[in-house]
């Protein structure tokens, strides 16, 4: 049911045309936030703003691994709304296969998208947050790093890995510095479950990628918002889930 708890509350999300950041936006928007949706494509986005929601939803298609593109988007964000309250780094990619056989191009990407452009997002909007009064809260999808020693994924875990150590390091470094209403949390889905090798062809790629489980994402999608609600370090959500 939509609610109106979140009405007044800008909320950024990057990686909000699928998975975890489409579920996220949907939540939020169904709570009323007004949200700014940063997608690679817009392709999708109808079936979530034609859903129930008593929010107001923005879509902007940009690349995270170009800062610019990013820091367009909070900018304009800024000049719109006048500040940025929460941000949702959930931009992501992943492709499974054959270490070896993956063109090492593929795997740049994936570190590029999940990691680089976690880290360009990232830094833009503690940019922002810094120079706002009321601060922010920013909000890292990672992984549990305890699912991240599986087969055929090598860049995906790495690049998740990656996340974690970021938004862990930068927490101890906020903390160290003293930094006031800045809040730096991170989400770390559990039990990843990789392909088997029955479903790679001869090049190492997915056949037929397995559908991400609904309702893991909305479990997700609801840690989001009550982090949105009472910021925490760290949120760890159960549930088997494939990582595409």
């Amino acid at each position: 049911m939509a609610t109106n708890d979140l009405a007044g509350k800008i909320v950024v999300v990057l990686g909000a045309s699928s998975g975890y950041g489409w579920a996220a936006a949907r939540a939020l928007l169904n709570r009323g936030a007004t949200v700014v949706m940063g997608m690679r494509s817009a392709e999708g986005t109808e079936k979530l703003t034609a859903s129930p929601k008593t929010g107001t939803a923005l879509t902007v298609e940009l690349d995270v691994r170009e800062p610019a593109e990013v820091q367009d988007l909070a900018g304009n964000t800024v000049k719109e709304f006048g500040r940025i309250d929460v941000w949702v780094n959930s931009a992501s990619i992943g492709i499974a296969g054959h270490f070896e056989n993956v063109p090492l191009a593929n795997h740049r990407e994936v570190i590029e998208t999940d990691l680089i452009g976690t880290l360009n997002a990232t830094y833009i909007a503690l940019e922002q947050f810094r120079t706002q009064p009321a601060g922010g809260i920013l909000i890292n999808v990672a992984a549990d790093p305890a699912s991240l020693n599986l087969p055929y994924m090598v860049s995906y875990c790495a690049a998740k890995q990656g996340v974690v150590g970021l938004t862990a390091a930068l927490r101890a470094e906020a903390k160290a510095e003293g930094w006031k209403n800045v809040r730096i949390c991170t989400v770390m889905p559990g039990d990843l479950v990789a392909p088997t090798r029955d479903e790679l062809d001869s090049s190492g790629s997915v056949v037929t990628p397995p559908a991400a489980q609904t309702a893991v994402l909305d479990k997700v999608a609801d840690s989001i918002v009550g982090l949105v609600t009472s910021p925490q370090d760290e949120v760890r959500v159960a549930g088997t889930r494939y990582f595409l």
